[in-house]
């Protein structure tokens, strides 16, 4: 807590901070990584929509990046109380890339059940694309696992929500 004769205000939580715990930092940082990294690929996919023409069904991928980067910062800072906030954002990633996963793997089966002469993509790349949101499950299981059973995430989370609650005070005074 500041000092009333102190005008200075309290500190906040950054990316590279370690308030209480350091594993429980690392994890949100890890945390934090892996949902700035999805949302680099969902921008690569407006990129992909806008230079096919469809701008209109652009809107929606930038609604979620500019949503999820608003929930990195929060996390960053303390503005998530609940950690079920933050195990709901990694499920949702799951649940997006294991249904692109899937349609990968519907992909590939009809290109091996077709004649060669006619698929719709080479086997090569399809099974290359299929890599990344196998990665992204594989990476989101194990992040998932860790903050679940880490009692050190949520002690971090804890203490940068309670940076962040002497901040507001301060501003509120």
């Amino acid at each position: 807590m500041s000092n009333p004769d102190n005008d200075e205000p309290p500190i906040l939580a950054k990316f590279g901070s370690v308030i209480v715990d350091h594993e429980g930092s690392q994890l949100i940082q890890k945390t934090c990584i892996y949902i700035f990294f999805n949302c680099l690929i969902c921008l690569s996919g407006v990129v992909v929509l806008a230079i096919n023409g469809s701008v209109a069904n652009a809107i929606i991928p930038v609604i979620f990046v500019f949503f999820a980067i608003k929930r990195i910062d929060g996390l960053i800072k303390g503005q998530i109380k609940d950690i079920i906030k933050i195990t709901q954002m990694i499920w949702s990633i799951l649940f997006v890339s294991g249904c692109i996963l899937a349609i990968f793997l519907f992909l590939q089966v009809s290109s091996l059940l077709t004649p060669e002469d006619t698929r719709i993509l080479p086997i090569g790349i399809v099974i290359t694309f299929q890599l990344l949101p196998m990665l992204l499950i594989y990476y989101g299981t194990l992040l998932l696992i860790r903050t679940k059973r880490s009692t050190g995430f949520r002690l971090e989370v804890a203490a940068r929500q309670k940076l962040y609650s002497d901040y507001r005070r301060w501003l509120e005074r």
